[in-house]
């Protein structure tokens, strides 16, 4: 008969994902994960299975999470520009509250395993379209009354919203400053004009 686990496990991947923003997914060893995490290696592989694995596990906790939250604000009920602007001053904000300035985590994962692991790619894949979905249907809905110029297309200028943040997290992570962030953030939004 298998012991109940002595560990909260949402909580443990939620460390692991710590560990695998700071560290990327080939530098954190065993060691890190386990320390972070609280748990034994026998746990360690009972619940998660290999490292790989927990590396998935953490990416569709941050879909779930951190992603999540995007799109709840660019599919609430503020005015399409209104919610579009807090993702962006939410970019620009956590870009500078994180001293460690680690960039977007899925956009690491992705850069790390390249076009080798379709695992992660997936993950990745599937993030980053719910987040270009989420500010094309903005997009649409602030066309709509008017407040967002028509000229271009609602998934076109989505895409571009959407690249832009990741573009920004790159910046950020080698060391831009907050008026360059601002900058950007300026012109990406006179596009919605």
């Amino acid at each position: 008969m298998a012991r109940p686990r002595e560990f909260n496990e949402d909580e443990a991947v939620a460390r692991a994902l710590d560990v695998f923003w700071e560290k990327g997914f080939e530098a954190a060893s065993l060691g890190d994960l386990t320390s972070a995490m609280g748990i034994s290696k026998s746990s360690f592989y009972e619940t998660f299975g290999s490292k790989h694995d927990l590396l998935i596990s953490t990416m569709q906790r941050y879909k779930d999470t951190t992603l999540a939250m995007v799109v709840r604000i660019l599919e609430s009920d503020l005015p399409a520009r209104e919610a579009i602007t807090q993702v962006f001053d939410y970019a620009v904000r956590t870009v500078f509250d994180d001293d460690d300035r680690r960039g977007c985590f899925l956009g690491n994962c992705i850069v790390e395993a390249g076009d080798k692991d379709a695992a992660v790619a997936k993950e990745v894949t599937e993030g980053f379209a719910d987040f270009t979905d989420a500010f094309a249907k903005a997009v649409k809905r602030g066309q709509v009354v008017g407040d967002i110029s028509d000229r271009h297309e609602p998934m076109a200028l989505a895409r571009f919203l959407a690249n832009n943040i990741n573009g920004m997290r790159i910046v950020a992570k080698a060391g831009a400053d907050r008026r360059h962030m601002e900058d950007i953030v300026r012109v990406v939004m006179s596009a919605l004009d």
